[in-house]
């Protein structure tokens, strides 16, 4: 049983208020690699998923573990804190444990890139609904 598990998490990240005013004149957030690198701040997202071998009930997969691969691209370093703790407020509401962050910059771009992999385990169909 696979879960939906990119549409749960682009609502989620999507529909936060904070996230967005964080966000705000920039690309937004977008699935796996920016559009472009002029438009930023921007919030990249890519959802892996198995199926969880905590909940088989007479042999049938009930769950999935859930692997959440973020990244905030900005023009400027104090913008990247803000969209960070927005996007963290928002994980760790759905149960997400950050296993991850890597702050990546490239000077030469003038691009600030910071990498964030949260992850969650025993992911029901009806934590997604």
């Amino acid at each position: 049983m696979l879960l939906n598990g990119d549409s749960w998490i682009y609502g989620a990240l999507s529909s936060d208020s904070a996230l967005t005013a964080a966000l705000a004149g920039g690309g937004g957030v977008v699935l796996i690699f920016p559009n472009d690198f002029e438009t930023l701040p921007v919030l990249t997202y890519a959802v892996s998923q198995s199926v969880s071998t905590m909940d088989i009930w007479d042999n049938v997969p009930h769950s999935n573990d859930l692997v959440v691969t973020l990244d905030i691209y900005t023009k400027n370093d104090a913008l990247t804190r803000p969209i960070e703790e927005a996007v963290d407020a928002v994980m760790v509401g759905l149960f997400f444990n950050l296993d991850f962050r890597e702050a990546l910059g490239d000077p030469s771009a003038k691009t600030q890139h910071v990498s964030l992999r949260y992850s969650r385990q025993g992911v029901l169909a009806e934590d997604v609904a």
